[in-house]
This record gives C-alpha cells, structure tokens and sequence, in this order.
C-alpha cells in the first residue's frame, strides 16, 4: 500500500522444475503457512533495467481478512524473501523460499520473535478476476546539469545542481475483462496519474507529462516517479493505487496515493458514499475513529489531525475482510508521523455498509 511496506535461515529447495516468472507479472495465489492457517496472496513481480527484480504486494489469512504489506527480491535463480509489515510498518514475519515452476511458491514463514520456521506453499489460483498489462516510460533531462558543471559560479552549486532531472511512470493495465470496463477503468486510471503531482498543470499525455521536466528552471532538480499498483483484487471489485513521489532537493521528498475502487463488471468507480446504508455516515466515523486510536494511539497525544476533528481518510480499499482505510503524509499528521492506517473488520460493518460488500 504507498503508502504504502518493508532471520534469515537456510531452505533447501529442489529448483529442477524451477522456471523464473518474469517481471512485470500480477499473481493470485492461495495455499497454507502451515497446516492450519491458509491464506490469500496478490502479489506483483516487476523488473527495472540493471536491477533485481522485485515483488510487491499483501496477503491475508483468509479467516481474518485483514492485509498485510509485502515486499522483496526475486534473483535470477528464482529465490525471494519477502518481508511481511503490518498497518504501523512493524515487520510481523518474512516469507523466503523460491518458485517451483512458474506457478507455485514454496518455503518457510519466519517468526520474527522466536525466529519458528513453518513450511509454507502458495499455488497461483485459476480465479474471474481482472489481469493486467505494465508499461514503464522514463525521461532523463541533463542540459541544466551540464551547462550547471561548466558554471563560474560552481563553487556555490548544491550537489543537486549537478545531477540530471529524472521522471520514471508506471502503468497498469486492466486487459481480460468486458473490452467496455477495460476502455473505461484504464481511462481514469491514465487521468488520475496524469493529474498527480504538486503543480497545477494537467498534462494531456504521458509523454507530455515526460517532457515537463525539460522546461525546469537553471540551478534546479527533480527526481519523481508515478506509479500505480494492485491493492485488491476479489470477485467484481478492483482496487488501485495510483501514487506520486517526488525529490526536488528539499528536506525531504513528497508523495502521495490516490485508491481508485472499481466495479470491473461496468467499469464504474466505486465511491464510499456508494457503499454506505442511508444514514450511516456517522455510524462508520465512530467505528472509524475508534480503530484509527486503536491502531495509531491517542487524538490528542499524538496531536493527530493537528488538534481538530477526526476525519475519515479520503483513501479506502474495499477488502475480504473489511474496509482498509489510507491517510496520506500531512492528511492526519506531521510528515514525520507518516502516513498511517487503520482496518475495520466487516462484522463490525453490519448496518453500515450495503450487504453486496459484505461478502
């Protein structure tokens, strides 16, 4: 989730049957840690140039259905270990193992407290729910920095002054659903990229949006990239994160996420209002707030929301288990406080929310 998602002991695994899956590549996949708990995982595994691949994603036992952030490496021999964080960003297990064909994970899950192994094996599962193309486009812009090297004022230039600007953007594709869903949901999710960023320009293209940063002033910087990842895919509902991140030199850099929640039956986003019983809203706030204190500490010592009334976050994610609610960086806090989280179980939804999302 961009928001946001960040021991290690032998397995020997057979890789004879192994067969690298290669980036970019969405997977769902089912199976058990252990022989009590099975779980649901999405992940996606991706690949930069000169870089290892990588993978993304949550999971959630399928009793629960709560998710939990994922991230690592898969090299080339197909081995990952992917470190498992909870809404506050604690590590709460790793996953390390390796691909056994193109379809099956297998390995242990690692404890993080006592260090307990348990076998785990995850098969990528046959499901009517949407697959997806990638696309990544990058733009570097060097004039400024070079004409900056050759400047008589060089002693006074920041190391930044020096360096290329950088732009890096990440689509997702919705591919094998209704072709009139496909057209409409990749539609708004290419506007709502495009309307990312801390400017108020609107750009009508991607190469456009490429191409802004050639028109940066002298003695200027900016490293940025947009993206979008999958945050939940179940039955006829599709959730996306489209996030925009940014360094221009400052204190530090800004970014931001925006979910998209779709009806991939129609194409249609769904809005929260959409979700939501008549006369609910208040209902789902105190719920809401009670599970925000629960999972980030007190309003008032934490100054969350810098001293005013809580407010329900702009970003939410309809889950298996409930709804997942996502602040931004400044929308609750300071920016050192983060960007956090909170879940509420879908038993406590009852009455709340339409009974269409409560399956």
């Amino acid at each position: 989730m961009k928001t946001l998602f960040k021991l290690w002991l032998l397995i020997v695994i057979p890789f004879t049957a192994f067969a690298n899956p290669v980036g970019n590549v969405y997977m769902k996949l089912k199976g058990k840690i252990g022989e009590k708990f099975s779980i649901t995982m999405d992940i996606i595994i991706s690949k930069e140039p000169s870089k290892p691949q990588s993978i993304s994603g949550s999971y959630y036992y399928d009793n629960i259905g709560t998710p939990l952030d994922i991230t690592g490496k898969l090299d080339d021999a197909g081995n990952f270990e992917l470190t498992e964080t909870d809404s506050k960003g604690n590590v709460t297990g790793t996953f390390k193992g390796a691909f056994i064909g193109k379809t099956e994970m297998k390995g242990v899950w690692i404890n993080p407290k006592t260090k307990k192994e348990t076998p785990f094996d995850l098969k990528e599962v046959p499901q009517n729910i949407a697959l997806f193309d990638f696309e990544e486009q990058n733009h570097a812009y060097c004039d400024y920095a070079d004409r900056n090297k050759k400047s008589t004022k060089k002693d006074t230039l920041s190391y930044y002054d020096t360096l290329c600007s950088e732009m890096n953007v990440a689509m997702v594709y919705v591919k094998n659903i209704k072709p009139a869903a496909c057209t409409k949901i990749n539609n708004i999710l290419l506007n709502t990229l495009l309307q990312m960023g801390m400017g108020e320009t609107k750009y009508k293209s991607i190469n456009e949006l490429l191409r802004s940063i050639d028109t940066m002033e002298d003695f200027s910087y900016s490293d940025s990239e947009y993206g979008m990842s999958v945050i939940s895919n179940e039955d006829d509902r599709l959730c996306i994160s489209v996030s925009y991140w940014a360094n221009t030199g400052g204190a530090h850099p800004n970014g931001y996420s925006n979910y998209v929640n779709f009806n991939t039956q129609t194409g249609d986003t769904i809005m929260l209002k959409d979700i939501l019983i008549a006369g609910a809203n208040d209902s789902l706030t105190a719920k809401a707030k009670r599970e925000f204190i629960r999972a980030n500490g007190s309003l008032e010592e934490n100054d969350w929301f810098f001293g005013n009334e809580f407010k329900l976050a702009y970003n939410f994610v309809i889950t298996k288990g409930g709804l997942l609610f996502q602040y931004n960086s400044y929308e609750a806090g300071a920016y050192a406080m983060g960007a956090p989280q909170f879940f509420i179980p879908k038993g406590e939804l009852v009455g709340i929310i339409k009974q269409e999302y409560l399956k």
